[in-house]
């Protein structure tokens, strides 16, 4: 939800620069903008802007800047899950509780625990908290990062800006944009990091995860701020034999956790849907929805969405009859649409603008699915049970005022009749990360495993993995390993993988992945929601639940030749078995070698001509991250 601004100055700020920096993020918050200004002294004057995207007490009770206790300034960007037990302990302590948001639990905490509470809080998040008797601010950012916060600083002139998004930053006029050519030859390199504090864009730099800075608000002006760690990840866990008993337990907690995560992420007071891919994640959610809103006795069936390709060039990457299954077994409303290659180029930039670093995929089956999310409205005459396929037109999209589109069975249907847009969907991502289920995660557990038990271990991953490639490099390094010992192994295989070292353990690189890769992940989840208006929520980003798949040891995430045994476990018998044992992985995937090798070659290859800023680079880069440096080059610094 929403998008923030905070600008620091040692001078006066102007209300019309403050009012158009925070409307450069209208589409983060459309329901309302809300604006302050604090001349604190003759050399400290603070600006603070919102964008509210209304999900939480959707009166003007809930609007931002709020105050609180007669001396707190709080803007926030995110989600407090846990808020009605926070609001019920501090209720208890005498706290008066005047709004039914989350935003004001934030100041009331900080009130009662000082910067302790952000360990009692379980969402999403970034806030700056001005607590204007001192003249101190806090200012935080969620366990993960899932809520941007990116900073710039300029001594200079002394102003300091904080915001949910570059553009904002962009838009004050002390700002020179400037393109960071080593992040760029970085990422034309190794791809995006958005784990790291550097960005794409000179001088603007990302406030870390889990992380806080409290201190003199007049220090942001001077000084460079180090912010400091509230949490850090569990040690990862060591392997041990596998244990039937204990399996049933671990998958027990697992599911519970899960389930506690997602219903926690069904408190709103807007409609939610789910983004459902077809695989175990995402079908994981759809179920513990689908048996929450029974338990609440809810009326309406849940609606999912979904990017599907039908086309015979894309249908490697097309998972609807699992998506078809699940609408059946579930009745859910499931929507699904179908990407036009012809409109990729009007879409991408679009898609680039939004995400303001470039990433490593066109994203498409992402910015699909929460399009359609923006445009779908449910009449209480909605289908159930059935796939819905909207079609776009040429060269557009689904008209504003609903959905025309096709069911499953070629059937037209209708649904502009009513405005209930659903502005919260439950999203998969993190799972793989932390249970190993990526194809190369393999490699990594054979090449660790016992000796005794390596051959058998391969023989199991042979039958059921997709990618048998990662299996017999496993089993190679284990038979190395044995063989010659781990120095003369490693000397070896570092000749033939000099990037990768197969002899970390799993869970280790488990957590090296999700400290470094998934942050990737999460900022496009973020990024591609709130381009249209939409919260995107993720129930295995649940620090509980984090916590306790550290603490797991690799053989309940591999066993009997299964990636992510754990979780197949746990919904083993509840899910159909063509999705809990399902042996191959997509993950929103994008035919783009067909879209660029077809009907995008031209498109391709004239921007990428066109682009003086990316022939400075000498790489063998992938063309779609050539593509999208391009892109990027040209939508912030080349259009005027």
């Amino acid at each position: 939800m929403c998008g923030l601004l905070g600008l620091f100055s040692q001078h006066p700020i102007d209300p019309t620069l403050l009012a158009a920096m925070t409307d450069s993020m209208t589409h983060r918050g459309p329901d309302s903008q809300g604006l302050e200004i604090l001349n604190l002294s003759d050399t400290l004057h603070i600006g603070l802007g919102h964008r509210r995207l209304s999900i939480l007490d959707l009166s003007p009770k809930g609007a931002q800047p709020m105050t609180l206790l007669d001396r707190y300034k709080l803007i926030f960007n995110g989600e407090i899950f846990n808020f009605i037990e926070l609001k019920a302990e501090l209720e208890a302590l005498g706290y008066p509780i005047h709004t039914g948001t989350d935003t004001e639990i934030i100041a009331l905490a900080y009130h009662k625990w000082g910067v302790q509470a952000l360990s009692k809080f379980n969402g999403m998040w970034a806030f700056v908290l001005l607590d204007t008797q001192t003249q101190t601010v806090l200012i935080s950012r969620d366990r993960f990062g899932v809520k941007p916060l990116y900073t710039y600083h300029n001594p200079d002139t002394k102003t300091w800006i904080c915001a949910s998004e570059i553009k904002a930053i962009l838009a004050h006029p002390s700002l020179t944009p400037t393109p960071n050519l080593t992040q760029c030859q970085q990422y034309l390199d190794s791809g995006p990091a958005e784990h790291q504090a550097e960005t794409c864009f000179e001088g603007i730099t990302r406030f870390p995860a889990a992380s806080y800075w409290e201190g003199p608000a007049d220090r942001l002006l001077t000084q460079p701020i180090k912010p400091q760690l509230f949490w850090t990840l569990p040690p990862p866990a060591p392997d041990e034999i596998f244990d039937p008993q204990k399996a049933e337990t671990l998958a027990k907690t697992y599911r519970d956790l899960l389930t506690d995560a997602v219903r926690l992420r069904l408190r709103a007071d807007v409609p939610i849907g789910s983004a459902l891919s077809g695989g175990l994640d995402s079908a994981s959610i759809v179920y513990l929805v689908n048996q929450l809103l029974h338990e609440a006795n809810a009326t309406e069936n849940q609606k999912t969405f979904s990017c599907v390709y039908h086309h015979p060039d894309a249908a490697h990457c097309d998972e609807s009859p699992y998506i078809q299954r699940l609408a059946k077994d579930l009745n859910l409303n499931a929507f699904s649409i179908e990407p036009n290659p012809d409109d990729i180029p009007q879409r991408h930039p679009q898609l680039i603008t939004a995400l303001e670093c470039p990433p490593n995929t066109t994203l498409q089956s992402s910015w699909h699915t929460f399009h359609l999310v923006s445009q779908t409205f449910f009449p209480p005459q909605t289908p159930v049970g059935k796939t819905m396929l909207a079609k776009a037109p040429e060269s557009q999209f689904i008209a504003r005022h609903g959905l025309a589109g096709l069911n499953e069975e070629g059937e037209k249907c209708d649904y502009g009749a009513s405005r209930n847009r659903v502005t919260v969907t439950l999203d998969g991502q993190g799972a793989d990360e932390q249970l190993g289920g990526y194809a190369h995660n393999v490699m990594f557990y054979l090449a660790n495993t016992s000796p005794q038990a390596a051959f058998g271990q391969a023989l199991a991953f042979w039958k059921n993995s997709p990618n048998k490639g990662y299996v017999t490099k496993g089993l190679a390094c284990n038979l190395l390993k044995t063989l010659l010992g781990p120095v003369l192994a490693s000397k070896l295989i570092k000749i033939a993988m000099p990037k990768v070292n197969p002899y970390v353990d799993l869970n280790a690189y488990l957590q090296h992945e999700f400290l470094t890769k998934l942050p990737n992940l999460l900022h496009y989840a973020d990024a591609t929601s709130m381009a249209f208006s939409i919260e995107s929520r993720m129930p295995f980003m649940d620090y509980r639940l984090v916590n306790f798949l550290a603490t797991v040891p690799a053989c309940y995430k591999m066993h009997e030749g299964w990636t992510k045994w754990l979780a197949r476990k746990a919904f083993n018998g509840l899910l159909p078995d063509d999705i809990v044992w399902r042996k191959s992985k997509m993950g929103w995937p994008v035919p783009e070698d067909a879209w660029f090798s077809g009907p995008l070659q031209k498109w391709l290859a004239s921007t990428l001509q066109a682009s003086r800023f990316i022939t400075q680079f000498k790489t063998q880069s992938t063309p779609v991250r050539r593509l999208n440096l391009a892109l990027w080059h040209q939508i912030f610094f080349e259009t005027k």
